[in-house]
């Protein structure tokens, strides 16, 4: 009896642990077989392998999207364009569901705390002074 796709992507799996793309593949296959919590813990695995790997995050978000997990999908995106991958189809893909999010500039972000604190110092030394 010949063996049937599940099969073949469980040895997969089994036989190479750290292929992520074995991995994103089974996923895909459990999700069109709507095992949706199957499909995300090969993820969850997926995600732990990726390292800075731009091309498998770029792919793990296309999956997640396909599983309607946008925010997981828009982490991935994120990282993906970090680590600099060239094209922007998961962006326009989470655009299409009105899931897309810029990137927050973490810089921008310490900055105006900073200057808030600066401000904020400065009324409680005027208060200070005044009285």
């Amino acid at each position: 009896m010949p063996h049937t796709v599940e099969c073949w992507l469980e040895r997969a799996v089994r036989f190479q642990p750290d292929d992520a793309v074995a991995r994103m593949i089974f996923a895909t296959y459990l999700n069109n077989k709507q095992r949706k919590a199957e499909a995300r813990a090969q993820l969850n695995i997926v995600k732990e392998l990726a390292e800075d790997n731009p091309f498998t995050h770029f792919n793990l978000g296309m999956i997640y999207v396909d599983l309607g997990d946008y925010e997981d999908a828009l982490e991935q995106a994120h990282l993906a364009l970090e680590l600099g991958h060239p094209t922007t189809g998961l962006r326009e893909r989470l655009r299409a569901v009105g899931k897309w999010r810029d990137p927050v500039d973490l810089s921008a972000v310490a900055g105006a705390a900073e200057a808030a604190e600066a401000v904020e110092a400065a009324a409680s030394a005027a208060s200070s002074s005044s009285k």
